[in-house]
């Protein structure tokens, strides 16, 4: 790391490159585990649970139940940040 000086006083600054590569896949494939967990979790869901009447506007269809679930499972990972 390198020592930059700013008006405000010294900071610690990594060279952009080395700060992005290597959280980069590992933020990725968290991203892409918790998604596909989260559709997983919403199909199986509307699977075993579901709503026999037809009235639930998510659980009767496993579309929706499915795309919900990925939803939550982005959310739960905390998204891009």
């Amino acid at each position: 790391m390198a020592l930059e000086t700013r008006p405000h006083g010294p900071s610690l600054v990594k060279p952009a490159a080395e700060a992005i590569a290597p959280r980069g896949r590992t933020m990725g494939l968290k991203l892409v585990l918790f998604i596909v967990a989260g559709a997983a979790v919403g199909f199986a869901y509307q699977r075993f649970v579901g709503c026999r009447t037809g009235a639930c506007p998510i659980t009767a269809n496993p579309y929706l139940s499915t795309l919900y679930g990925a939803l939550m499972g982005y959310l739960l990972s905390g998204g891009l940040r």
